[in-house]
C-alpha cells in the first residue's frame, strides 16, 4: 500500500488509501450539513460504498434539462457514478458520514482536475423546485 494522503477541509476528510494504474481507493468522511461533488467526470467514474451515516444523492446526465434523480443511500449501500453524470452528495443527518470510493482513472490532483467539471448549481434545489 502506498503512503496515505489525507486532505482536510470544513466538510471533513478525504483519505487516499491506495493509488495504482487502474483504480484508486479513498475513504471520505463528511460532517453533518455538508455537500460534496457538485461536478461530473469526463471519462472516469466511481463506485461508492456507504460505511456509516447516509448520503442523499442527486444525479442527471450532463446537458439534460431534466429533474435530477434522487436516491437515499444508507450504510451498506453501494452505487456507481459513471462519466458525464452530474452528481451531488448531501449529508444532512449524521455526524459520522463515511463512504469508501473506488474510482477509475488517475487520482493525482492534475489528472483529477483535468477530468473534472464543476457545476455552479445545486442539484438538490433543482430537484425540490422542479415542476413535474
Amino acid at each position: 500500500m502506498n503512503k496515505k494522503e489525507i486532505f482536510k477541509d470544513k466538510r471533513g476528510t478525504i483519505e487516499i488509501l491506495e493509488k495504482n494504474l487502474t483504480i484508486d481507493l479513498l475513504r471520505i468522511k463528511s460532517k453533518i450539513n455538508t455537500k460534496r461533488a457538485a461536478h461530473y467526470h469526463k471519462t472516469s467514474g466511481h463506485w461508492c460504498i456507504v460505511t456509516s451515516g447516509e448520503i442523499q444523492y442527486y444525479e442527471r446526465p450532463v446537458g439534460k434539462n431534466i429533474k435530477p434523480r434522487y436516491t437515499l443511500y444508507e450504510r451498506g449501500d453501494m452505487f456507481w457514478t459513471g462519466p458525464m453524470i452530474e452528481h451531488l452528495m448531501v449529508f444532512p443527518n449524521y455526524n459520522d458520514n463515511e463512504f469508501i470510493c473506488l474510482s477509475t482513472g488517475k487520482r493525482t490532483q492534475k489528472e483529477y482536475e483535468k477530468d473534472l467539471v464543476r457545476i455552479n448549481y445545486d442539484l438538490a434545489k433543482l430537484y425540490s423546485k422542479w415542476k413535474d
